[in-house]
């Protein structure tokens, strides 16, 4: 019997009375475990278990590993789920959780992130009522690039990844890990080995930009006004990951 913190990310039907639970734990990462008649009518541990939840989690052995033994809720994010634009948001980042984070690998800073997230915007759900869906595709973005960074994807912007100049960085190589000074850039033009779909043009402006957001906490992004040329970058970044 194992115990331990979680915040349910899916849950799906599995045989005929069963579910199988997503969950990111605090101490194993993110994990799968079927939950014996969660599926039932009377079932008490269905409501415990619904997405977004913060819950006290339970496992026990069986034959081929572990399942759910049982689930207490201790926070249920109810203004989330009572706000169409809330549930959007946080569905974006669950949805990179599912797709993208591997199980099994245990990560402090994850869960700690995910659960700030759910708790800040459990409490300030007002800030988002009014937001189009191209802001919020623009916040979800930039809590994903926040994300890429504690999971080490990020770049070097403090010189150029060629020659270590400090000035003149106006643009960026995502090939390269970094940015790359006006010089160097010329240099490859020259030399015609200048691929302009490696690129993407920069300024100081952008890169002030791109480390308050990696330095600041939730109720700073989410008032973040959208920015297109901030966007634009976060998009190249994760296109170019591919995941």
């Amino acid at each position: 019997m194992i115990r331990t913190k979680a915040i349910v990310l899916n849950r799906t039907p599995h045989k005929e009375n069963d579910a199988l639970v997503h969950f990111y734990t605090l101490d194993f990462g993110k994990i799968i475990l079927a939950a014996k008649g969660a599926r039932k009518q009377l079932s008490k541990l269905a409501a415990h278990m619904e997405p977004l939840n913060f819950v006290e989690l339970m496992m026990i052995k069986n034959k081929t590993g572990f399942c759910v033994g049982s689930v207490i809720s201790q926070n249920s994010f109810l203004n989330i789920k009572k706000d169409y634009n809330s549930l959007y948001l946080s569905g974006k980042i669950l949805s990179f959780f599912l797709k993208h984070i591997k199980e099994g690998e245990s990560d402090f800073e994850l869960f700690i992130f995910l659960n700030d997230f759910l708790k800040s915007l459990d409490q300030q759900i007002d800030r988002l009522e009014k937001k189009s869906v191209r802001e919020l595709d623009f916040l979800g973005d930039v809590l994903i690039f926040k994300l890429l960074k504690l999971l080490g994807y990020s770049f070097q912007t403090s010189a150029c990844v060629d020659c270590g100049a400090e000035e003149k960085l106006s643009f960026l190589n995502f090939n390269k890990g970094g940015v790359v000074c006006v010089n160097c850039v010329n240099k490859e033009i020259k030399d015609r080995l200048f691929d302009r779909n490696n690129y993407l043009e920069i300024n100081e402006e952008l890169l002030l930009l791109k480390n308050k957001v990696n330095d600041s906490n939730f109720d700073f992004l989410l008032n973040l006004e959208i920015n297109d040329k901030f966007h634009n970058l976060i998009r190249r970044k994760i296109k170019y990951l591919s995941f």
